[in-house]
This record gives C-alpha cells, sequence and structure tokens, in this order.
C-alpha cells in the first residue's frame, strides 16, 4: 500500500518547473500539479484586506491596503461605520467582505476580512492593536498618529503582516 505524502507550495513550484522528456502520463500529470498550484495560490487570499484608522469627520490618519481598493470605495466604508447607530453590532457587509470595526474616542478602527472569518476575533484584533498603541504613547491621542506615523505603521507592520495577523501576545508585540 503506497502512503500520499501531501505537497508544500515549495515542492509543487519544484515539480512545475521541472523539464517533461515525454508526452506520457508524466506530462499530464506535471501539468495538473501546475494548475493546481495556481487555484491554490487563488484560493489562499489574505485574511485582512485592509486596515483604516479614521476620525468622526472621515479623514484617514492610518491606511494599510493588502488588496488594491478604488478611492470612491475608501469613502464608502468611512460612509457605512459613522452612519451606524451603536445599538447595531460592529459588523457591515461591504461588497462581497465584512468590515469590523470599533470606535474608541474619536477614532474609527476598521479591518475588512472574509464574509466566513470570525468576527469577534478580529474585534480582538483591533482591541488588542489600540493596547499596544496605548502603551508605546502612554496614552494614545489622534495627533500621537498624525506626527508619529512611522512608528505607528511600524507598529502595525509587526503586528499585522501582508493581511495576517502576526502576534496575538500583547507581551510579545
Amino acid at each position: 500500500m503506497r502512503s500520499e505524502i501531501p505537497l508544500s507550495l515549495g515542492a509543487l513550484e519544484k515539480l512545475a518547473r521541472m523539464p517533461i522528456p515525454s508526452f506520457g502520463k508524466r506530462r499530464k500529470a506535471v501539468e495538473g500539479l501546475s494548475t493546481a498550484r495556481s487555484k491554490t495560490l487563488d484560493a489562499c487570499s489574505c485574511l485582512i484586506r485592509f486596515i483604516l484608522l479614521q476620525n468622526r469627520q472621515g479623514k484617514t490618519r492610518l491606511a494599510n491596503y493588502y488588496v488594491p481598493l478604488e478611492e470612491s470605495e475608501k469613502h464608502k466604508v468611512h460612509r457605512l461605520v459613522v452612519n451606524r447607530d451603536s445599538k447595531f453590532t460592529n459588523f457591515v457587509e461591504f461588497r462581497t467582505h465584512k468590515v469590523i470595526y470599533r470606535r474608541y474616542a474619536g477614532l474609527f478602527f476598521s479591518l475588512c476580512v472574509d464574509i466566513t472569518d470570525n468576527e469577534l476575533a478580529y474585534l480582538e484584533c483591533i482591541y488588542l492593536f489600540v493596547e499596544i498603541l496605548d502603551n508605546f504613547f502612554s496614552n494614545v491621542c489622534e495627533l500621537n498618529l498624525v506626527f508619529n506615523f512611522h512608528k505607528v505603521y511600524l507598529i502595525l507592520d509587526e503586528f499585522i503582516l501582508a493581511g495576517e495577523l502576526q502576534e496575538t501576545s500583547k507581551r510579545c508585540a
């Protein structure tokens, strides 16, 4: 009985680049791996599509897009979040995705994720990011984000990398 070993994306890439000497079954198998690899890469979309920090007037204080978004769509996100009543949940459907937001003082922290992702985990992610900023700036305010934007982006890049949450521990971050 032959056991099958799951291949990683690196192994699939090596197989796809191998020269194919014959036109038999091996070529079809490698072509099948190549198409499976491209389907896998398409299916591996990043978890977080963008993160926005906006004030009540709609001025963007921090924006990081892991997937391109049109300029008109950016303002639609703000209008969705600001116009919602506080008695509703912090989750809004946006196109085929979900915007999860939280208001702290005068700032709205918004994350856009896939519709199937866990909302509460991302609310906790927003809370942890605010705690990290609060710890770093000792009582963070909007002016800290404006005048020290390079530090805030550095913290964000350590916390979220390429749309994926890197660290969930307050001590390590």
